[in-house]
């Protein structure tokens, strides 16, 4: 028998998933991540998807009050990460 794990001389490569996972990681804690499309992408499809929840839980409740305000909250939020994304790259120009 043969013993694949105890062995201290073996180098364990990651694998392609546990690479690409690391590689988002760097890459969102890398100072200019802003710069990068996929990420403004990604950032909008989250608070899509987090406005068409509220939508739904809105519809689901009969309009409590609750969701209009949690509703207000994110789109003020998703406003003002916008507006940052926007100074940053005025400020990278100029």
């Amino acid at each position: 028998m043969s013993d694949h794990g105890s062995s201290s001389s073996e180098i364990s490569t990651p694998s392609p998933a546990e690479e690409g996972e690391k590689g988002i990681l760097e890459g969102f804690f890398t100072p200019g991540a802003t710069r990068n499309p996929a990420w403004i992408l990604a950032l909008d499809v989250a608070f899509a998807a987090l406005f068409m929840v509220f939508l739904g839980l809105l519809w689901l409740t009969g309009g409590n009050i609750h969701f209009w305000v949690l509703i207000g909250i994110e789109c003020c939020l998703w406003a003002s990460v916008k507006w940052s994304v926007v100074i940053i790259f005025i400020a990278l120009v100029y």
